[in-house]
């Protein structure tokens, strides 16, 4: 059976089934093997066999869309003891679970419409993912009342290519350039008018405990805002090999919280025309302690060195620190300094000062980390390093310890001499 293929078989040596089973069978035992063979191949070899491989695998996701297809159109889905035809194909493709299941069912129920061909076609040939196939349905939805008659295989052409090539992201990505070219300028014109007024964002309603709750409404338009503003920081975040145990929920309301800090932190550096133009001009902190006794003062004249007089570090401060620190100082991290929060190294609570020299840089997430795990670190002249000892901060040794964590001094970005 070697070198030859399913379709070049002789069909009268037994019924095409067996044969299409003994095929495949034989192929999923030489890639069952391979992890204890893949040391014989060379680097040639495997240049040549994982794109076969990669093939098989598209084919294969094919081949599910296309054999359960069949069978709806049959009428086996409706015969046997399956709920739905997603619970048909999860009885069948054990290695999919319930949504990858679903998605199968949802690309032969989307794609069924006569003028999807192209997109079936494409699906069945393993050039679209049925993932992809199931966007490009969705996004023809939205498009076509939208086109203009005549743009409708040009759209679709549109839509399949990207989604062979970027998946589900591309497809998605690709609705202002098809509106663009193809839109009915006066019908999109009217569901703009329609959406103004539908973002609506509701006060805030006590569902006690100290837990407050709020309704949100967005345009399509807000909505990308909103999420182009939230999706990276809502990201899952692995910290010292722990992985991230907040849901999705709870991750994107932190960043919703960590987007409207950073907006309120800037709000002071802001005018109605945007952002002003600021130069921030360096001085050694011994010669600018020497002329500005007792507090050391900005270029216009703000302090920079509060004492305990203030718990909170202004905004002249925090321009200070984003100069020094450039981005938060946990190491490893590299959150931009204009969206984390100033730490005070000793607690203001504990007599710590509002200054420079008890001040650094946190992103959200790892300013939690340090007031959870009790960590204290020791601003230096090669930047801030950081003891990750549990409880160092309770060490009264600890600020000016050397078993301070090496891994600051490799920064990524270091403050500037």
């Amino acid at each position: 059976m070697a070198g030859s293929s399913v379709a070049g078989m002789d069909l009268r040596a037994g019924g095409y089934g067996d044969q299409l089973v003994a095929a495949l069978s034989a192929a999923t035992d030489l890639l069952a093997d391979l992890p204890a063979r893949v040391s014989r191949l060379t680097g040639p070899d495997l240049d040549v066999v994982l794109p076969v491989i990669d093939r098989l695998a598209a084919l294969a996701g094919a081949g599910r869309y296309t054999m359960t297809r069949d069978a709806e159109s049959r009428g086996e889905v409706a015969s046997s003891q399956a709920g739905t035809t997603a619970q048909w194909v999860a009885e069948r493709c054990p290695s999919l679970d319930a949504r990858e299941a679903g998605l199968v069912a949802k690309a032969v129920r989307e794609l069924a419409r006569p003028q999807l061909g192209t997109a079936a076609d494409a699906v069945a040939a393993g050039r679209l993912s049925v993932p992809a196939g199931c966007v490009v349905a969705a996004e023809w939805r939205q498009l076509e009342p939208l086109s203009e008659p005549t743009a409708g295989e040009a759209v679709l052409a549109g839509l399949v290519t990207m989604g062979g090539v970027d998946g589900s992201a591309g497809v998605r990505r690709l609705r202002p350039a098809l509106l663009a070219k193809y839109g009915l300028g006066e019908r999109l014109q009217d569901i703009r008018d329609r959406h103004v007024g539908l973002t609506v964002l509701s006060c805030g309603r006590d569902i006690g405990g100290g837990i407050t709750e709020y309704r949100l409404r967005l345009n399509p338009e807000a909505r990308a805002v909103v999420e182009a503003a939230i999706n990276a920081l809502s990201a899952p975040k692995v910290v010292d090999g722990v992985r991230d145990s907040r849901t999705v929920d709870q991750r994107r309301g932190d960043a919703l919280v960590q987007v409207c800090r950073r907006a309120t932190a800037a709000t002071a550096m802001v005018t109605r025309a945007g952002a002003n133009a600021t130069v921030i001009v360096t001085i050694g902190l011994d010669d600018l302690r020497h002329r500005c006794r007792p507090g050391v003062l900005a270029g216009t004249g703000q302090i920079l060195d509060l004492g305990s007089a203030r718990r909170a570090f202004t905004s002249a401060q925090h321009r200070a620190l984003w100069l020094r620190d450039r981005h938060c100082t946990f190491p490893g991290c590299t959150v931009p300094g204009t969206w984390a929060d100033a730490h005070h190294i000793r607690h203001w609570a504990d007599g710590g000062n509002t200054d420079l020299a008890n001040g650094t840089l946190l992103c959200g997430r790892h300013h939690t980390i340090v007031h959870r795990d009790r960590l204290t670190a020791l601003v230096t002249p090669a930047g801030v390093r950081w003891n990750r000892r549990l409880g160092s901060y309770d060490d009264p040794l600890a600020p000016a310890s050397t078993a301070v964590d090496e891994s600051a001094a490799d920064d990524p970005d270091p403050p500037p001499q």
